[in-house]
């Protein structure tokens, strides 16, 4: 044999990169707030989500601390937690798995987070995107023309509910 591969390879981290990018697309075509946006500008988000690992047992969002991350749920599992009343323990409301997302609202303002996510798993992974670079990406004014207007006051709806149940989870 000549040695030469008539197949081209992908570069190492090639395929996981594109992988990820549409993993993220399918994720972010779920979320309320965002699956009104531009083809265009869901793809640009998806290439700038960061990938983070937490440890079984790790705090990824604490109630009360502001938030300005949205996390998108790649690999493994969370608790999502509520302190209802101050000194009271933490109820835990349900858990959820890849696919699922959390803290959105921290891409529409800075607002203390309204529960607690607990890497329940060995480990677990997250797409992560601040709101700034979320913002220099889409914009503010594109992202209020495009952005689910139903969504947003859904939002705002369960922020002033006094009810801290499983409706709130959007929150985070």
């Amino acid at each position: 044999s000549s040695g030469i591969n008539a197949e081209w390879p992908l570069r190492p981290g090639m395929k996981d990169g594109i992988q990820r990018q549409m993993d993220a697309l399918k994720v972010i075509n779920n979320v309320q707030i965002l699956k009104k946006l531009p083809e265009s500008m869901k793809m640009k988000l998806s290439s700038s989500l960061v990938e983070e690992t937490y440890a079984k047992g790790e705090y990824i969002i604490r109630q009360g601390s502001i938030g300005d991350t949205f996390f998108i749920l790649n690999d493994g599992e969370v608790l999502i937690t509520v302190i209802k009343e101050h000194g009271q323990p933490a109820v835990p409301i349900r858990t959820l798995q890849k696919g699922a997302y959390f803290g959105e609202v921290a891409l529409l303002r800075e607002e203390p987070r309204t529960a607690n996510v607990i890497a329940v798993t060995d480990q677990v992974v997250c797409y992560v995107v601040e709101r700034e670079k979320f913002m220099k990406l889409i914009g503010g004014l594109e992202f209020e023309k495009y952005s689910d207007k139903e969504a947003e006051q859904n939002i705002d709806k369960k922020e002033k509910s006094a009810d801290c149940d499983s409706a709130l989870i959007p929150l985070l």
